[in-house]
């Protein structure tokens, strides 16, 4: 990673404008899972704009070949998913490819406006994405599709059905020895 790129801003001794985010992980026993706390409020993840970056020189002049973000950077803020949405489309024009994530989260989009604001900045996001990572939660809360056999709060989701929805089975019925394609 090239550090000239990284862009320091300054500390105010307290954290008011600017801090650097923690995330507290409780470790999971049994059938008891891991919990995660995440504390993004007033980092520098969460205050770019899009005019901080120079996408023309990253993607054109540098030839970056592969972007990737995601919804959780996007929620940040208004300014991140405005940086998203330009970044997305610089990287298109200049051929990068782009991932994305839609890693939704819905008390992250609360202070920017909810699930519609989320399905709005996604649906921007999304004509210029060539790998989208997701599941049934991202695709219908994130961009408001329909996943057949679903229900609003998924409580009824059937494992072969997904397995037939990520891994299509060949001409002649088999998926291959190891179902993915």
């Amino acid at each position: 990673m090239d550090t000239s790129f990284i862009r320091w801003v300054p500390y105010d001794g307290v954290g008011r404008a600017v801090r650097n985010g923690l995330n507290f992980t409780e470790r999971g026993f049994g059938v008891r899972g891991a919990v995660g706390v995440s504390d993004r409020g007033h980092t520098a993840a969460s205050q770019p704009a899009p005019v901080d970056v120079d996408w023309d020189y990253l993607f054109g002049e540098l030839g970056v070949r592969w972007l990737h973000t995601g919804g959780i950077f996007a929620a940040l803020s208004e300014t991140t998913a405005q940086t998203v949405v330009e970044a997305v489309t610089a990287a298109r024009r200049h051929g990068t490819v782009v991932s994305y994530d839609l890693n939704y989260r819905p008390s992250l989009w609360q202070a920017v406006g909810g699930q519609d604001r989320a399905q709005e900045v996604n649906r921007m996001i999304a004509p210029h994405v060539d790998v989208m990572i997701g599941n049934e939660e991202d695709f219908t809360a994130a961009l408001g599709f329909e996943v057949p056999g679903v229900d609003e709060n998924l409580s009824h989701l059937v494992a072969a059905d997904r397995r037939r929805a990520r891994h299509p089975p060949g001409a002649d019925g088999d998926p291959g020895p190891s179902g993915w394609r």
